[in-house]
Formats: C-alpha cells, sequence, structure tokens
C-alpha cells in the first residue's frame, strides 16, 4: 500500500498502536529523506550535464 492510503487507514482500518504510530513517522520520514536525496542527485546530474 502507499504512503498516503496507509495514512488515510490508520486509526479507521489500521488500529492506531504506538507500533503503526512509528512505522508512519519513520515512513514519513525516510520519504523526505528520499525526497531530498532525488533532489540533490537531479542537481548533480544538471551539474554534470551543463559543465
Amino acid at each position: 500500500m502507499s504512503f498516503e492510503e496507509y495514512e488515510e487507514r490508520l486509526g479507521v482500518d489500521i488500529d492506531l498502536s504506538h507500533e503503526h504510530e512509528m512505522d508512519y513517522a519513520l515512513w514519513g520520514a525516510l520519504l523526505d529523506e528520499l525526497e531530498e536525496l532525488e533532489k540533490r542527485l537531479g542537481q548533480l546530474k544538471w551539474k554534470s550535464e551543463n559543465s
């Protein structure tokens, strides 16, 4: 399932337990980190192509 689906189902279809809340927080943080790394990779590719 996607993060968005997990987010929607948390507390509804998925128990709002400490473990599930921690999974949600970690997953969100990892997605933020992935976004930042992809941004940096794009900048490096652009610099490489334009040097």
